[in-house]
């Protein structure tokens, strides 16, 4: 078996670490969603749950309030509207 070299370099490599720890959380929570025949992905929930606790905003407040850039915002905006959970504006 070959070494985990990230896990070896410990805090020089926490930021890779972490962002595994979430890739898996995610994973997780979408095969749990799949199970339960959820028809969102786990990415998209805090879309809605931005817009539900801020109201309308536009694509560039929507990422920042995800915390993600502005063409993931489009995308992921642009599957909502298309699974009919959101409807877009343009102004």
């Amino acid at each position: 078996m070959v070494e985990d070299v990230v896990r070896s370099f410990g805090f020089l490599t926490l930021g890779t670490r972490m962002r595994r720890i979430g890739e898996k959380l995610q994973a997780d929570t979408q095969r749990i969603m799949d199970e339960l025949g959820a028809p969102l992905q786990a990415s998209q929930y805090p879309f809605l749950a931005a817009i539900e606790k801020l109201g309308p905003l536009t694509l560039g407040e929507l990422a920042e309030a995800v915390g993600i850039t502005q063409p993931g915002a489009t995308r992921t905006v642009a599957q909502l509207v298309e699974l009919g959970m959101l409807e877009a504006k343009q102004t």
